[in-house]
């Protein structure tokens, strides 16, 4: 039966390009013809370069296109001179990015999400109205710490560590109009930089409704408004 070795992606460990070089090896004490050979990457046919040499055939290929940040599937097939056939199935995960972070409002509902560097403007930092701030940690890969600085990366305030988690949610008392500077890491080194500024006042929106004799008013949450975030 072929034999399937040296594979370049596997379940154990993260992928950190989106196009990454795949590769594996095919051991067989027959030959194998290349259309004997199949791969297939999230279920699509793939057209690897193929290297014979003795008794093995060494497999690559490149994605055209990046593969997104998550799980992948990569499946080989292969049958030799004699018939015999076998197939491999890995699930690896593709991770360039730090670990996304979410400010959740009262009612535990996104307010804001940050992921990699698009928070990281500390002249527009995002606003936190809740307190204690109650924000969320999602990564592909795990988790590894927060960190949490006065200003823009002044004096270190709060830490948390995690370990074999890909999610977490923390609980941080901060200061009340003051800017701060949170830091998430994953396993892997890839991190997210946002910048917050803690505000107690939750503007409201009134919106005055005539009808007839009657007048209704409605107070909306203005929250929903600020930073353009819906």
């Amino acid at each position: 039966f072929p034999l399937f070795t040296d594979l370049s992606v596997s379940s154990y460990t993260a992928v950190t390009e989106k196009k990454p070089e795949i590769k594996a090896r095919i051991k067989s004490a027959t030959s194998i013809e290349p259309d004997n050979i199949v791969v297939k990457v999230d279920g699509e046919i793939v057209y690897p370069e193929i290297t014979a040499g003795e008794k093995y055939y060494d497999i690559s290929h490149t994605p055209e296109q990046e593969l997104k940040e998550g799980a992948h599937d990569l499946y080989i097939w292969a049958k030799n001179a004699l018939n015999l056939e076998d197939a491999t199935k890995v699930r690896f995960t593709v991770d360039t990015e730090g670990p996304e972070v979410t400010h959740l409002n009262e009612e535990d509902r996104p307010f804001f999400r940050c992921r990699g560097g698009s928070c990281k403007d500390a002249g527009n930092p995002r606003v936190i109205y809740w307190q204690p701030a109650r924000i969320a940690f999602e990564d592909v890969s795990e988790l590894k710490e927060v960190r949490i600085y006065a200003g823009d990366f002044g004096e270190l305030e709060q830490s948390k560590t995690f370990a074999g988690v890909k999610s977490a949610t923390g609980t941080f008392t901060l200061e009340e109009g003051r800017l701060y500077t949170l830091v998430a890491k994953d396993v892997l080194g890839h991190a997210t930089t946002a910048y917050m500024f803690t505000d107690a006042f939750r503007p409201y929106v009134k919106k005055v409704t005539v009808r007839k004799s009657q007048t209704q008013e409605t107070y909306y949450k203005g929250e929903w408004l600020l930073n353009g975030e819906m």
